[in-house]
């Protein structure tokens, strides 16, 4: 058993994941690994990946140069956004069950739902976040903190870090690359904003942006949220 324990531990990452692999997509193993050894998992490699399906409220953003004249001949509004967050609030000696309320939220007042069972009184957690995308089980030979590459339906290639304490076998979640954005007032299910996107710090801590281009989804109102997935940065 001893010995077991040195040989894996001498073995490279690409070593222990690329027959396990092959034999989840039926692939040879040439095609299973990028450059850099991190294994590449399909979207179908059932059980370790479960897409989670499309939601109504994650739409794609595009780079552009700024807001521009839309068809109504105004500019198209800048909207505030954020990154996942989380934040609490006390739930009043009214409160009851099914009622919606108004909290602080990131950028002001936000409606949010308490879950089932929650009691006047109680303090509860929100989270502002876009919807999972994938349910990850982490495979064997893959510990925490290693990266994994999935390639999706669309060929395109999504590389994650385990998180720390997972283990194999357990599962976590993958959320997109998306901000937050909240939709700002005036504005209708379907009408384009424009936002600001951080790519990146100077050496002298200023922030380098991009503007960025999303539809409002349908059902939204203002003050609501959606999440906006990246583009890839249009410089590198």
């Amino acid at each position: 058993e001893k010995r077991t324990t040195r040989k894996l531990a001498a073995m490279s990452f690409s070593d222990i994941l690329r027959p396990l692999c092959s034999k989840l997509t039926g692939k040879s193993h040439d095609h299973l690994l990028l450059d850099d050894g991190e294994p590449i998992l399909q979207e179908s490699s059932a059980p370790f990946i479960t897409p989670l399906g499309d939601d109504p409220f994650t739409v794609q953003s595009e780079h552009v140069q700024g807001p521009a004249i839309g068809p109504d001949g105004k500019f198209e509004r800048e909207a505030l956004t954020t990154p996942a967050v989380e934040f609490t609030a006390d739930l009043p000696p009214s409160y009851k069950e099914g009622q919606t309320l108004r909290v602080v939220g990131p950028h002001g007042p936000v409606e949010v739902l308490p879950p089932p069972g929650s009691q006047p009184g109680s303090s509860q957690r929100f989270r502002l976040a876009p919807k999972p995308e994938f349910r990850v089980v982490v495979p064997p030979g893959v510990e925490p903190g290693m990266n994994m590459t999935f390639k999706g339906s669309n060929g395109v290639h999504i590389s994650i870090k385990v998180p720390p304490n997972v283990g194999q076998g357990e599962a976590f979640m993958v959320n997109p690359p998306a901000l937050m954005v909240r939709v700002p007032d005036e504005v209708q299910a379907g009408d384009a904003v424009c936002f600001r996107h951080t790519v990146r710090r100077t050496e002298d801590d200023r922030e380098v942006t991009e503007w960025c281009r999303a539809r409002v989804p349908e059902g939204l109102q203002p003050g609501k949220y959606f999440a906006a997935r990246l583009p890839r940065p249009a410089h590198a």
